[in-house]
């Protein structure tokens, strides 16, 4: 979920970034991530969230997926009323949003 790490797998040509969680029960930092994710990559945003509890007096954890398109529009989410969401990808969108801004803008070189 660091911005930094999605901006390189867009440049290098990834249309889809999975990003597996084991999250709490707050997952709107989280959505935020992944949308941030999506624009910066110009990639499709997918993330999965463990549930339930851990062990008897464990960390909960939240349960929550979403899907992210290119540029960061929110396309579903998932919940225990819905564990499952099917979207289709892509790849030509995904090309697309990599030539957009913010996606096109070149690195400021290292000193």
């Amino acid at each position: 979920m660091f911005n930094e790490h999605a901006r390189a797998y867009g440049r290098n040509g990834a249309s889809l970034i999975a990003l597996p969680r084991a999250t709490g029960p707050d997952y709107r930092s989280w959505q935020i991530a992944g949308a941030m994710a999506a624009l910066v990559s110009g990639c499709y945003v997918v993330s999965s969230n463990r549930s339930g509890r851990l062990g008897h007096q464990g960390p909960l954890f939240g349960g929550r997926g979403f899907a992210f398109a290119p540029g960061g529009r929110l396309l579903a989410t998932t919940s225990s009323d819905r564990p499952i969401v099917i979207i289709e990808l892509d790849a030509a969108r995904s090309s697309r949003a990599q030539a957009d801004y913010p996606c096109y803008v070149t690195e400021p070189a290292r000193q």
